[in-house]
């Protein structure tokens, strides 16, 4: 039987702290390969992300999504449904499906990749936000790259969805495409989807992926949100001067 081995360790890196929750974040890093490991024949997995080193509510919310986010990463075909219910199974259960894979194939000639880097973008008393970059390559004609963010209620560590994050959403979509339009060069009666775009009815709407900077409020479009793979990502980052009331955080 095909093994594999990973290893995981914890570094006291202090990422970030809040005083009045004392919420700090370390680095954690789980690393993984199948021992079949020739040039580009193999599964790899590389994923640092911050972690809270407590046992109190708020960094179990916290913890749990983050957990979460990776699985969903690491499992994006739902593969095990809910039956993973931490990221060091998820890495396990990566490998093993490689390992399925050859026993199957033996002669492809691709591997496996996973690649994930978390951090703390913005923390404070009332939110922190973290942003997560992933890159998956599991077979095709190429890998697939993601930005995401998890933004969270500091007081709580529950998982905030984007439509709480602002007092008027309405306000922030119309803000968000002005800079859009100046960002990609079009004028602002200008066809959205005939300028070469994928919104739904030729409206404007805000990405999926949310969060905030020390000084910036950051939209980010992954490819085939609103464009195509070739067209890559889109980001928009409006400073956050410029949201004045808008956020509730």
């Amino acid at each position: 039987m095909n093994k594999f081995f990973y290893f995981a360790f914890a570094s006291c890196l202090f990422i970030a702290c809040s005083k009045e929750q004392n919420i700090t974040f370390t680095e954690k890093t789980l690393e993984a390969q199948s021992n079949d490991c020739l040039e580009q024949t193999c599964a790899t997995v590389s994923i640092t992300y911050p972690y809270i080193v407590a046992s109190d509510s708020i960094s179990h919310n916290i913890n749990k999504e983050i957990n979460r986010h990776i699985i969903q990463v690491l499992d994006s075909d739902e593969t095990y449904n809910t039956t993973l219910i931490s990221a060091e199974q998820a890495v396990d259960a990566f490998i093993k499906d490689f390992l399925v894979l050859k026993e199957k194939f033996p002669d492809s000639s691709f591997g496996y990749e996973a690649m994930i880097t978390g951090s703390v973008s913005y923390q404070s008393k009332t939110i922190i936000s973290l942003a997560f970059e992933s890159y998956m390559f599991t077979g095709g004609a190429h890998g697939s790259s993601n930005v995401s963010f998890l933004n969270f209620d500091a007081q709580t560590g529950l998982l905030l969805d984007n439509s709480v994050l602002f007092s008027d959403l309405e306000k922030i979509k119309e803000l968000a495409e002005t800079y859009f339009r100046k960002q990609e060069n079009l004028t602002p009666d200008a066809s959205l989807n005939d300028a070469g775009y994928w919104f739904e009815e030729n409206s404007f709407h805000l990405p999926a992926s949310i969060g905030l900077t020390q000084n910036e409020l950051i939209l980010h479009y992954n490819p085939y949100e609103i464009a195509s793979y070739a067209d890559g990502p889109k980001t928009i980052s409006i400073p956050i001067e410029e949201l004045k009331n808008l956020l509730l955080f």
